[in-house]
């Protein structure tokens, strides 16, 4: 079975939250469902065999410049 063959129901998403960011900003998948990414634009957490792992050890940084608390 490979990590992209379950999906997230958007009803599911629409729960979660970035646990990285204080503001707590929605997460959105991924293009390729293979992560979960921040609004703030700063972290990605990966999305494996269609269990999101919202651990902050686990995410990426993608922008470490990016400032949460300016996202509207």
């Amino acid at each position: 079975m490979s990590s992209n063959s379950q999906s997230l129901e958007p009803w599911f998403l629409e729960l979660l939250a970035c646990p990285g960011c204080e503001q707590r900003h929605p997460l959105t998948l991924a293009e390729n469902k293979d992560a979960l990414l921040c609004k703030c634009g700063r972290y990605s957490y990966p999305v494996r065999e269609g269990i999101p792992v919202l651990l902050l050890e686990e995410a990426t940084t993608l922008n470490p410049d990016a400032k949460p608390e300016d996202v509207a």
